[in-house]
């Protein structure tokens, strides 16, 4: 992620440089107070120093993909800068992407998958939802049958399920698989090269403390951090997702008494005038203005 990032973060920069010699810097450009971020982002080795994690622990695999990555050039970008100047005050923003995520079938934002399958809940409807590349996984193995997805779907996840291949139960992990400070180390890994605060929700299991929460928090600030999103499982009545596909009984039936609550009229008795409270959208009856 932290390569990643710095990747993006060069290409944005040479492209506002770009965009700079052709129009001129953004307005309140001063080359002697603008600190850019590839001065200001910290080494990914003080990360893992404050993070207490070791280098050695970074898989063949993922030195592999960072040594393949093409390689930036930041004094080309300093050079350039001060010669021409950066058209925009900020480059890089990392929205949540909620909605957008779901119209394009992708996961949302850098967040980890929610769960392999799972009910959500909007406004015009509760959907179940499986995951596409999941899906494509199983049928590798010849595993994408309705008896199998019908098990995953139960929990949402497979990290604990012994009939799964180890491979996919390592490559598909959930928000609720991966520790709550995993979730903050992946945030600090890309807010380094992120002008901008990072859209990043915490995922915490129902059981969570708050001073596993005052952890979290206090991870956050130490590794620089803008911000950070805490969400403890059932934390709320009503949630928009729900785990696994057996809750959307519960969903369903939150829904229905709501619904129910809607449809009976409260009467409310004050003296002798009485007030009826009618649905929204319900009309006549007024002996007034007949609506």
């Amino acid at each position: 992620a932290y390569h990643l990032a710095e990747f993006i973060a060069y290409n944005a920069s040479l492209a506002s440089v770009e965009l700079a010699r052709e129009r001129g810097p953004f307005p309140a450009w001063d080359p002697g107070l603008y600190r850019p971020v590839w001065q200001t982002a910290p080494k990914l080795e003080e990360l893992f120093s404050v993070a207490g994690l070791s280098l050695n622990e970074v898989s063949g695999r993922v030195k592999e993909i960072v040594r393949s990555r093409p390689k930036v050039d930041w004094s080309l970008v300093e050079s350039l800068t001060l010669r021409y100047g950066l058209r925009n005050a900020t480059l890089l923003s990392i929205a949540p992407t909620g909605t957008l995520s779901i119209i394009a079938g992708t996961s949302s934002s850098i967040e980890p998958i929610f769960a392999l399958a799972f009910t959500r809940v909007v406004t015009v409807g509760t959907f179940i939802e499986v995951d596409r590349l999941f899906l494509e996984a199983l049928r590798a193995y010849d595993l994408d049958t309705s008896e199998v997805v019908r098990l995953v779907a139960e929990s949402g996840s497979v990290a604990h399920n012994p009939y799964i291949p180890r491979r996919i139960r390592e490559l598909f992990r959930t928000a609720h698989d991966v520790p709550p400070e995993y979730h903050v180390y992946h945030q600090a890994a890309w807010q380094a090269w992120v002008d901008a605060g990072v859209s990043k929700t915490v995922n915490m299991v129902y059981e969570a403390t708050p001073m596993d929460v005052i952890k979290v928090y206090t991870l956050a600030w130490k590794l620089g951090c803008k911000g950070i999103t805490v969400y403890r499982d059932k934390s709320k009545s009503r949630q928009v997702i729900y785990f696994g596909v057996k809750i959307s009984e519960r969903a369903a039936e939150e829904r229905r008494e709501a619904q129910r609550k809607e449809e009976r009229p409260e009467v409310r008795a004050e003296k002798t005038r009485v007030a009826y409270v009618l649905k929204e959208g319900e009309v006549g009856g007024c002996p007034t203005c007949e609506y």
